[in-house]
């Protein structure tokens, strides 16, 4: 029996008609245009995805069961644009001075606002689309790829990232695909509809330029929110990869997030184009700045007369406070002793935090596997820190004398084979080329040995600060083996990894091959793979890490917080019931059902100090191997890396 929704929001409401949005009461209504909508039958769309876990924080209802949620979810989002609708919808107009946001429309395109707090994508074609209809911007719906991925995207910003943005709560397939024509191609489509929650994320500054809008916002409170966003997109490791003034909120928020992508380094690489600099990771900052000095040559939106270097002097400081707090994160230190750390350590801070940056950001010459979505592209960054980072805690512990720890520590950080001879990349500009050639490249031998000597200072200093915060009491010398193993690791499946996983799930669904519900479970379960900070606590057992989504279920690690771990399997299928967890060669028991539904089961504990850095391991049912289909074969770039039968 569905659970009772008890005072909880019921999603009708939300997206109900009936409530003018709240973003009409903020932006003003000469900002909007009314639509039509009609409410699309359930026999044409069915329910690909429901976040549960963003409906459960944000107060909304959420049935038990999926075949509860999905006629809720669909009667509730499935609308679509119709002049003989009768549900009203708001489209709100934009403007952009730079020329990039809006590609030949006058706002929003493909979505509009529904209820008090709903944004729909995908809607169809709206009034404010002048675009032509064969354009990727002008046929106004959203392709099922790109709106799958979306949801992947917006859980990592809103569980992971201070700065947040407007969170997925659904996704919606139309069953029947649309042939759509577009400048590069004609072809059957499959269309979706996102519904997006809005509590002012979506307020952009394309919405200050248009005439009449009373929306108001403070340009150097804008500047600190873009100049946050920045840095700590760096010590996530996430590129947006398409800068522009109807991509962010005036608050901060990340929107549109169909280039989103994880990187693997934490040197510059791209998702959709690499004709710019801005649109590079670690160098989107240059966006950011261009878009407030658009805001700045207004005198609406810049009624102090702020020059753009009071501006840049702003946002640069603020960059530089906002990287220490979210590297010092990265390094171990706890959220709540952060502040006090800066005030005892002010020099180590500068420098490890200085370092690590300049460091992070180099790599080996090979300009063609800059390409995030190179699903299989060789590692090429000279310094790993998400691997350093992730192990080394382990092992000082370990190893007593310094040296031994250096010289661990440099082989942490150095896992990528020296490559010296420059491959080109035929989609680069040479703007790109140069900068990154330039500035981030090691492309000889005595580069990479004055570059080993810094990295080798930086261990020595990093060691040495670890001793003090200890000493202050501010690093507990045991749960920061387990964090900063959590923390570091790297975003498996919001990198091109993931897409390509996106894809194939999508395509086993077109061919029937995958239910709509086990769909839902594989993106439920690509979302909290990717949860580092919050929102990965799971089974009562501890933290999910290391997490690898297959059609069939789920594997992976828990840590307990106490320095142990074990493995975990969650199994779609009811009777599929292992038996033991081969890891690399030996053979775990599973020691039964843990979850509330019966679902999950875990092997012994074991302890973090004797983790091996990379395990490959198969499921067992008896002595028989359960067949891990459709998923890569052991890859060295993989630290976690499953064996199919």
């Amino acid at each position: 029996m569905p659970a009772s929704s008890g005072s909880k929001q019921p999603l009708a409401r939300l997206a109900d008609p009936k409530h003018t949005p709240a973003a009409v009461q903020r932006l003003g209504e000469r900002v909007f245009v009314t639509i039509k909508l009609r409410r699309i039958p359930l026999g044409e769309i069915e329910l690909a995805f429901f976040n549960r876990d963003i409906a459960a924080r944000l107060g909304y209802e959420c049935l038990e069961g999926f075949e509860a949620m999905e006629p809720l979810a669909c009667e509730a989002f499935g609308l679509e644009v119709d002049e003989r609708g009768s549900h009203l919808a708001w489209v709100d107009r934009q403007e952009d001075p730079l020329g990039i946001a809006m590609s030949g429309n006058q706002g929003s395109g493909r979505a509009a606002y529904v209820g008090r707090s709903i944004n729909l994508k995908g809607i169809g074609r709206t009034p404010l689309a002048l675009a032509p209809r064969d354009s990727d911007h002008g046929h106004g719906y959203v392709d099922i790829v790109d709106a799958a991925w979306e949801c992947v995207a917006s859980d990592l910003f809103y569980f992971d990232s201070s700065f947040g943005t407007s969170p997925t709560l659904a996704l919606l397939r139309r069953r029947q695909p649309r042939w759509i024509t577009t400048e590069y191609e004609s072809a059957e489509v499959e269309t979706a509809i996102v519904a997006r929650v809005d509590n002012g994320a979506l307020d952009r500054p394309t919405h200050l330029f248009v005439p009449g809008a009373e929306l108001r916002a403070s340009l150097l409170d804008m500047t600190r929110a873009f100049a946050r966003q920045e840095a700590e997109k760096f010590t996530l490791g996430v590129v947006h990869g398409a800068f522009s003034a109807g991509n962010i909120s005036v608050h901060g928020h990340i929107l549109d997030m169909d280039t989103v992508r994880s990187v693997l380094g934490r040197h510059p690489q791209y998702s959709r184009t690499a004709r710019y600099t801005s649109n590079s990771f670690g160098l989107e900052w240059r966006g950011a700045l261009r878009i407030l000095e658009s805001l700045a040559a207004s005198e609406r939106n810049n009624p102090d007369k702020l020059s753009i270097e009071v501006i840049s002097s702003v946002f640069h400081r603020e960059y530089e406070l906002t990287l220490a707090k979210t590297s010092l994160l990265s390094f171990g230190v706890p959220k709540q002793n952060i502040e006090r750390v800066v005030a005892i350590c002010p020099d180590d801070v500068q420098f490890l935090v200085s370092e690590f940056k300049a460091l992070a950001q180099l790599a080996f010459p090979d300009l063609s596997a800059l390409f995030t979505g190179w699903v299989g592209a060789p590692r090429v960054e000279v310094f790993d820190f998400s691997h350093f980072l992730r192990h080394y805690h382990r092992l000082r512990q370990a190893a007593l004398d310094v040296e031994a720890r250096v010289m661990g520590g440099l082989k942490l950080l150095r896992r990528s084979e020296p490559r010296f001879e420059v491959v080109g990349n035929a989609r680069m500009s040479k703007e790109v080329e140069d900068h990154v050639r330039q500035r981030h490249m090691v492309e000889d031998f005595s580069q990479l040995v004055a570059l080993e000597q810094r990295a080798r200072a930086f261990i020595l200093r990093f060691d040495g600060f670890c001793s003090k915060v200890e000493r202050a009491s501010l690093l507990d010398s045991e749960s920061v083996i387990d964090r900063t193993y959590v923390i570091n690791e790297e975003r498996f499946y919001s990198s091109g990894y993931g897409q390509w996983w996106v894809e194939n799930l999508l395509e086993a669904r077109r061919q029937g091959d995958l239910g709509k519900e086990n769909l839902n479970r594989c993106i439920e379960a690509m979302t909290r793979a990717n949860r580092r900070l919050s929102g990965n606590q799971r089974y009562g057992l501890g933290t999910t890490t290391d997490m690898r989504v297959f059609k069939q279920g789920v594997v992976g690690r828990l840590v307990s917080g106490a320095g142990k771990y074990c493995y975990f399997h969650e199994p779609f299928a009811e009777n599929l019931e292992p038996t033991a967890i081969r890891v690399n060669g030996s053979a775990l028991r599973l020691s039964g059902k843990v979850s509330s539904d019966g679902r999950v089961w875990v092997s012994e504990q074991l302890s973090m100090m004797d983790m091996p850095e990379q395990a490959q391991f198969e499921l067992l049912c008896g002595a028989t191997p359960i067949a891990l289909e459709d998923y890569y074969n052991t890859q060295p770039s993989i630290p976690f890396a499953l064996v199919p039968a």
